[in-house]
């Protein structure tokens, strides 16, 4: 998906429109796909029959601001810092938006530039209703040398400091929906260390993957079909100590001091995947700081697993986001982020 190719006007964008009527909304480039579980009281319902009408839950929009003469739509680095100007409107829930970046597919923390914000891997925009918000992304890459051209993926999080409060609202209805804009860097020059940055959670122990036979009656689960399509789609699926969070998101971790976390990935033979795993919108790593890579291979499921500490979690929001790293070897099929619908981790040691 190239973002820089769709528009002819300066901003290049996403479009997100939230609404609560469970089906599918499509843009040029964009497809998110609504739950229709959503909490009544999210949205103010007066009855029982939200399913059966659309509500106006927001919408978003974020992008690229190009110079009125940009004409290649892609960035160069030529050292030190890269400086992205970037826009976001929003309305509704969505006029508070996290954003996530990735370089290649590497979590890729970054500074809104003359904030006083340090480097985090998320940053939330706060705006008025259907007003341009206009900031710039600086950071030095995590990856690339001179003659590297590598993905640039911006993921925005709705609404991300929304979690249920288990009294009235139970899930996170829209909240927490993505837009993806991609973009690519052509590197004149090799990246420079990054600065150390203390905005991770080193939480997971004993991280493994495994590649096994895919099993029927998990591929029916997962994909909902008996016979689904395993060449361009791409399933996944969330267990916390054996559990499937597909339909139920949320755990009660009440007492525990670590949970068992598996995520599962079946589908597009040859595509490559790297995972990352999120806790209040803080990267969760293991000792090594390593993002762990998946490739899907036909006839198989993959499987990350880990041990994850709870002892200090009593509320708290966890997800997963793939990220493509081979997405222009199959420049004709859909091939985009994925965000695991975040899960809600509640009750804790008391």
């Amino acid at each position: 998906m190239r973002i820089g190719k769709m528009l002819i006007a300066g901003l290049v964008c996403g479009t997100l429109f939230l609404n609560g009527c469970g089906k599918d909304v499509s843009t040029d480039e964009f497809v998110i796909n609504n739950s229709n579980n959503m909490a009544e009281t999210e949205t103010n319902a007066e009855d029982n029959e939200s399913s059966a009408k659309t509500e106006y839950i927001g919408t978003l929009t974020h992008g690229v601001n190009w110079a009125a003469d940009e004409k290649d739509y892609f960035f160069t680095y030529e050292g030190g810092a890269l400086e992205i100007p970037y826009t976001t409107t929003g309305s509704g829930i969505c006029t508070s938006v996290g954003f996530l970046v990735y370089m290649n597919g590497i979590p890729q923390p970054y500074m809104i530039k003359d904030t006083e914000e340090e480097y985090k891997y998320m940053h939330t925009i706060e705006g008025d209703e259907n007003q341009d918000v206009g900031f710039t992304i600086s950071f030095i890459p995590v990856t690339g040398k001179a003659g590297d051209k590598v993905s640039l993926r911006i993921d925005s999080i709705a609404n991300p400091s929304f979690i249920p409060d288990m009294v009235n609202t139970f899930d996170y209805g829209m909240s927490h929906q993505t837009l993806e804009a991609n973009y690519e860097i052509l590197f004149q020059k090799d990246a420079k260390t990054m600065p150390e940055v203390d905005d991770g959670l080193c939480l997971l122990k004993t991280v493994c993957t495994q590649s096994t036979e895919i099993d029927k009656d998990e591929m029916e689960y997962m994909t909902g079909e008996a016979k689904p399509d395993l060449d361009t789609s791409v399933y996944a699926d969330l267990k916390i100590d054996g559990d499937s969070m597909l339909l139920d998101r949320k755990s009660d971790v009440s007492g525990k001091d670590k949970v068992h976390v598996a995520y599962i990935m079946m589908g597009h033979p040859g595509m490559k995947y790297r995972v990352c795993f999120y806790l209040n919108h803080q990267l969760l790593t293991d000792e090594s700081g390593e993002v762990c890579e998946l490739e899907l291979a036909t006839g198989k499921m993959n499987t990350l697993e880990f041990d994850m500490d709870v002892s200090q979690v009593t509320d708290a929001s966890f997800y997963a986001v793939a990220v493509p790293v081979n997405a222009e070897d199959y420049p004709d099929d859909p091939i985009s982020t994925m965000k695991f619908p975040s899960i809600h981790l509640y009750g804790g040691k008391n």
